[in-house]
């Protein structure tokens, strides 16, 4: 049963690690079959995931019992920090980019699971609720710091670009989510080093983005950077607005171990802790 399969951080919920494909090679196009999740390797592989109704039930249970848009302050896994916004009715995300400012490094490094991405989201109700992220990891199976593309869920399923390292406190990386020619390409990029997923768009309208951190295992202050990470320079465009001033909101207060969201301007959110 998969009930009884083990659970592994993602950066949209603890899931089965059978739903999780990671190390995808990058420039990878992502497509949902009728019978499995197709994966078009750049080397013209086609990597077939087949769909397990076990992973489509544990998202469509998971979406039930989780509001990602109203997380507060907790003392378990999952969504810490989150600033939001919601594009006007009828107009829909065509790009959102923003670099992200490294932080220090955790004091204190043992299990724990830092992810920091901007997103978007579809709330639609006739397709399943996903996302898509580039993001910044501490953690996860890897040493230090590490940056992947990831997109959710087509049949339940999430899939991890190959991450890639090098970089450190201080450094700033890119990301970008942007529409091209009926696809999704989530980018993840550093100093001339990129990864990227390119995902069929499969009628979704992403109406909704954020700036978050998200945290698995974490047991004392010291696990988390004893400094602040900047999501800075951050571009919205909307199909119908073009560019936009994103009037963000907060949906944390305070939270564990100092931790404080603050919305500098419409293109900055800085997340710290300690």
């Amino acid at each position: 049963m998969l009930s009884q399969a083990k659970l592994v951080p993602t950066p949209f919920g603890l899931r089965p690690e059978i739903c999780v494909t990671r190390d995808v090679p990058s420039g990878s196009r992502i497509e949902e079959g009728e019978e499995a999740v197709l994966i078009y390797h750049p080397t013209g592989e086609i990597h077939k995931i087949p769909k397990h109704q076990e992973c489509i039930d544990y998202h469509n249970d998971w979406l039930l019992n989780t509001n990602i848009s109203k997380v507060g302050p907790r003392a378990n896994d999952g969504w810490l920090d989150n600033a939001y916004w919601y594009p006007p009715a009828a107009d829909q995300v065509k790009s959102f980019t923003g670099n992200y400012l490294v932080p220090p490094n955790p004091q204190t490094n043992s299990n724990q699971v830092l992810f920091y991405f901007i997103g978007a989201v579809n709330y639609q109700s006739t397709v399943v609720e996903t996302i898509l992220q580039p993001v910044l990891t501490w953690g996860n199976g890897l040493n230090g710091w590490s940056y992947a593309s990831w997109n959710c869920c087509p049949a339940g399923q999430q899939q991890e670009s190959k991450p890639f390292q090098g970089f450190g406190a201080g450094d700033t990386l890119q990301g970008a989510i942007q529409a091209s020619g009926g696809n999704w390409v989530v980018t993840s990029s550093w100093n001339g080093k990129s990864t990227s997923l390119t995902v069929a768009d499969m009628s979704r309208d992403f109406d909704w983005v954020d700036a978050t951190l998200e945290t698995y295992s974490v047991t004392s202050c010291g696990e988390f950077p004893n400094g602040p990470m900047v999501f800075s320079n951050m571009v919205l465009t909307l199909d119908n607005a073009g560019v936009v001033q994103v009037p963000w909101e907060s949906t944390t207060g305070a939270t564990e171990c100092g931790g404080k969201l603050t919305i500098n301007s419409p293109t900055q959110v800085t997340i710290s802790h300690n």
